[in-house]
């Protein structure tokens, strides 16, 4: 069992390089090289409410996520950027949660008043919450948007936005049905 358990930790660790390597490079300006330098460069606290159901428990998943996010543009209306968060579980118990991505946002019309977008989402978490679903507290983390911006000045924007945010521990350790949340979130960005 503790060897099982020392691979997990392994297969964990090298997961986190991994992404760590991608956050590296990406600050380290390679993606910028591709392209001419930046138009904007943007930071962005966000909030908000999500809720999934835990099948195994028959019960209610309920969180309150704050997330602090820094991104560029790396192509028109292509942003990439890292994001970490912490979360407060709800429900069913009060815990919670930690972690960071990474993540590609496609807007569009982002020079006007109201841009749509859409993004996806890579990462890790940790959680203090033990469920049937999950048996580790530390699971992978994929996220699908889609939102819109809404130019309140000119370094100013509100975002309004729809997340559907799975986590599992990626087979390391059974079971793993893994937890979906919806989540509406919104947050203010500002450029510089």
């Amino acid at each position: 069992m503790r060897a099982m358990r020392e691979r997990s930790y392994r297969r964990m660790i090298k997961i986190a390089i991994f992404f760590c390597m991608i956050a590296l490079i990406s600050i380290s300006g390679f993606p910028y090289s591709l392209y001419a330098e930046p138009e904007w460069k943007q930071f962005e606290l966000m909030s908000g409410y999500g809720i999934a159901h835990l099948p195994a428990e028959v019960e209610k998943h309920k969180i309150i996520p704050l997330v602090g996010r820094f991104y560029c543009e790396v192509k028109p209306d292509g942003f990439f950027g890292a994001d970490i968060f912490y979360t407060s579980v709800l429900e069913p118990a009060s815990k919670m949660e930690a972690g960071g991505g990474i993540f590609w946002q496609q807007r569009y019309r982002a020079y006007s008043k109201i841009s749509p977008y859409w993004e996806a989402e890579g990462g890790l978490i940790y959680t203090t919450l033990d469920t049937k679903e999950q048996t580790t507290n530390e699971n992978l983390l994929l996220q699908l948007g889609f939102g819109t911006y809404i130019s309140l000045k000119d370094n100013l924007q509100f975002d309004a936005g729809y997340r559907l945010r799975h986590y599992s521990n990626a087979g390391i350790k059974l079971p793993n049905i893994g937890i979906n949340h919806h989540m509406l979130v919104f947050g203010l960005c500002w450029n510089f």
